[in-house]
């Protein structure tokens, strides 16, 4: 899978992937996964690097290209990322945005296999935050 940074929405081919870009703009990172020439994915990532923080927006994968990883490789891209900008955690918020496939539990159940815990003082919301290693 290759990631892209999307600088403007109207070169995401795909209607569906193209209107997530487009909804998403404002403070936003967002980001175009493809796999063989064929768009898959989209990111959405919010810097909050000056918190220490980053935030996954949206994290959205074509119908056809689920249960394939490609979710997990773009969770791990944010994460990655996160850690190149100097945060210390991720957050995001555990909510479907395609619930006639995929529930809120489902969501949640993956985020926990994927070391996110639910936090205290947000309901709905999850993060992971990662220890940093002095070098």
């Amino acid at each position: 899978m290759n990631m892209s940074k999307i600088d403007d929405p109207n070169d995401v081919k795909n209607n569906i992937l193209r209107d997530r870009a487009v909804r998403n703009r404002g403070g936003m990172q967002e980001f175009l996964a493809m796999v063989d020439g064929a768009e898959c994915g989209f990111l959405a990532f919010g810097d909050w690097s000056h918190y220490s923080l980053g935030f996954i927006h949206e994290i959205f994968v074509l119908p056809e290209f689920r249960g394939l990883g490609f979710g997990a490789s773009l969770l791990s891209y944010a994460e990655q990322l996160a850690v190149r900008l100097g945060c210390t955690c991720v957050r995001l918020e555990a909510r479907s945005l395609d619930r006639e496939k995929v529930s809120d539990e489902f969501l949640t159940s993956w985020y926990l296999r994927n070391g996110y815990v639910p936090r205290s003082d947000e309901k709905g919301q999850m993060e992971k935050c990662f220890v940093r290693m002095e070098t």
